[in-house]
């Protein structure tokens, strides 16, 4: 309020100087000299692996760890589904369609563009269709070892987006 033209400047000048140290490293902090750096950014803390470390789910982490689904005995857990699944195949035969049977699907409402790539005379694979699982519908983390052909020569960049084709499924990772 009783601030000079110039000593308004000189605030101004000093406060634009300040926010772009900020805008060029937007995540650095001041470490305080009373604490020690290793509790006042404890809660920062990182996971050294996503399959053996342990985290509280009510714990505030990222959005993309909650969403990943791990499974304790995979084994066990396969065995029960499938069980299960075969259990449920038993009591609905009579309503559905055997494995491995052809069948024919009238399904409705469907886009037409859709449906004309799908009914194209010059398309001559077939449609597949599947059910998922219990657990199939979870997203999870997939490990692949990748050998490049030995007739590509392009290199492949890192974060490069590939397209995966497991079985029948399709799927763009970086």
């Amino acid at each position: 309020e009783n601030l000079t033209k110039e000593q308004i400047e000189e605030d101004i000048k000093r406060i634009k100087e300040s926010n772009a140290d900020d805008e060029e490293f937007p995540d650095e902090v001041e470490t305080p000299l009373d604490v020690p750096a290793r509790k006042r950014f404890a809660k920062y803390r990182g996971l050294k692996s996503f399959r053996t470390s342990s985290w509280d789910p009510k714990e505030s982490l990222p959005p993309e760890y909650a969403r990943i689904f791990a499974f304790d005995k995979f084994t066990r857990t396969q065995k029960h589904v499938l069980a299960k699944r075969a259990e449920l195949d038993e009591e609905s035969s009579k309503d559905c369609a055997r494995i491995g049977s052809y069948v024919m699907l009238h399904v409705k409402n469907v886009p037409t563009d859709v449906a004309s790539k799908l009914c194209h005379p010059s398309r001559r694979l077939p449609v597949v269709v599947s059910g998922l699982l219990e657990h199939e519908s979870k997203i999870s983390v997939l490990h692949f070892s990748i050998k490049k052909h030995d007739s590509y020569e392009a290199p492949i960049r890192s974060k490069e987006p590939l397209i995966f084709n497991v079985g029948f499924r399709q799927f763009t990772a970086r």
